[in-house]
């Protein structure tokens, strides 16, 4: 199974690659209620011009860059997708979120490949991703391929993949941080996370409700190189084989840290505030349960409570 699982994610890269040794031409419109854009973007995309309507596949080539502005929000049409090969910065903020959507049916995800400046996802919205064709890529709503992200005080909510519906971490460096994981899919393996032959360090994820056809509904670990994984609560998740809430396909103990997690069990709840507010009440069992290292400390410098509320990242 292991070399079947490499050997599709190589073949996947192969195809990818030759695909877009032809890119087609940039095409830039703009009606009266936003921006039409396809093919190469690089820049700034900025607020006033959004909505933005991703008209067919878009990209950033390697030797570019592209911040996009807080409350920027993208409109894909079915079967596109954003290709990132240079550095990419989408930074919101609390009262302004960027959104990454379908216009009307599904889309096909981001993917960072060979990217290794440090990439930057905060105060994201990423949902309605459908990744069903082969041809496309098996991996989730935002893969990366060799590449550096931080992803922080995001939402990844009914996302669709064979493997990882909602992170993919692809022979990667990647800080997952403060981020909610909610009613997202895979077919495979991770319903919410995958991790393969990748170095990670997951802090302080809420993942709820998040399920898998086969292996793993919440997070999967596959050959870590290391894998840091605290302080997350792991909720309701389910699958029909593994682990629903934290499994390793393969990999050396050794490889990887999985302390100070919510792992529910039976009638354990982590007490939300609502299936809609995944805040904690204040009869959590989650609070001040996350890692004892001041490192770790809530915003108001108490102990680490477990979840995307908790941590020094925890205020949003």
């Amino acid at each position: 199974m292991k070399r079947l699982f490499i050997a599709i994610t190589l073949l996947y890269l192969f195809f990818a690659c030759t695909d877009r040794q032809n890119p087609s031409e940039p095409e830039i419109d703009g009606p009266k209620t936003g921006t039409e854009i396809r093919g190469p973007i690089s820049g700034i995309l900025e607020k006033k011009n959004s909505p933005f309507y991703v008209k067919q596949n878009i990209y950033v080539d390697s030797l570019n860059s592209l911040k996009i502005e807080a409350g920027v929000e993208l409109n894909f049409d079915d079967s596109t997708k954003f290709d990132i090969f240079g550095t990419i910065i989408s930074v919101g903020d609390t009262s302004n979120f960027i959104t990454y959507t379908s216009q009307s049916d599904s889309w096909f995800g981001i993917n960072l490949e060979n990217s290794n400046n440090v990439n930057r996802f905060e105060f994201c919205i990423i949902n309605n991703v459908q990744v069903l064709d082969y041809h496309i890529s098996e991996f989730g709503a935002l893969a990366l391929y060799r590449s550096r992200a931080v992803i922080s005080n995001c939402v990844f909510s009914n996302n669709f993949a064979m493997n990882g519906g909602g992170i993919s971490i692809i022979s990667s460096d990647a800080e997952i941080k403060n981020n909610l994981f909610i009613k997202n899919h895979a077919v495979t393996l991770g319903g919410a996370i995958i991790s393969v032959e990748s170095t990670s360090r997951i802090y302080n994820n809420t993942i709820f409700r998040n399920s898998t056809t086969n292996y793993g509904g919440g997070l999967v670990l596959v050959d870590p190189v290391f894998d840091d994984v605290q302080n997350n609560i792991f909720y309701l998740n389910s699958n029909q084989t593994g682990d629903p809430r934290i499994s390793v396909y393969t990999g050396d103990s050794t490889n990887y840290n999985l302390k100070y997690n919510f792992l529910w069990s039976g009638d354990l709840n982590p007490q939300f505030i609502s299936e809609e507010n995944l805040r904690l009440q204040i009869i959590s069992p989650c609070i001040d349960q996350g890692n004892p290292g001041s490192e770790y400390n809530d915003y108001d410098g108490t102990r680490n409570d477990q979840g995307a509320y908790g941590g020094p990242l925890g205020n949003w």
